[in-house]
């Protein structure tokens, strides 16, 4: 192939996007930068996520691969929709369907982290406390449109 478009976490798992000639790479890469490339995650996350909602919250880098929500960063928007609520003994969880308008380092995973929701099993922005019953990060990009 000619190109990946768009990489995924190595604790996360689901499609990826590979053009197989130049011009499809570029085409592909001109979409991305338009926002034509719709991109869906399903989600496991802490904590009852009351609702649909939309996080628009600035990102930026930091040392040592992480991000985080800060206001010198750049803009970055998280649609989420719930698909159910969920209880695992005593806690509390959120199935969520996530679409993201931008594709900022780790935005999933910093923006639910922001709003009080970390990923299951996210040792980088939450706590790996949940490796007993979900081995790696719950995080799964199950649809990509372009």
């Amino acid at each position: 192939g000619f190109g990946f478009l768009g990489r995924l976490d190595t604790s996360s798992s689901g499609l990826v996007l590979q053009a197989t000639t130049f011009e499809g790479l570029y085409d592909l890469r001109a979409q991305r930068e338009l926002g034509l490339i719709e991109r869906e995650y399903v989600v496991l996350c802490r904590g009852h996520v009351p609702g649909a909602r939309s996080i628009l919250a600035r990102i930026r880098k930091r040392t040592q691969g992480r991000s985080e929500v800060a206001l010198d960063g750049r803009p970055a928007q998280s649609q989420l929709k719930v698909l159910a609520h969920l209880a695992r003994d005593s806690q509390q969880l959120s199935l969520v369907l996530v679409r993201i308008c931008t594709g900022r380092t780790h935005q999933i995973r910093c923006h639910l982290q922001y709003v009080g929701h970390p990923v299951v099993c996210d040792g980088r922005y939450g706590t790996k406390g949940d490796v007993a019953w979900c081995p790696r990060t719950f995080l799964h990009r199950h649809r990509l449109v372009f």
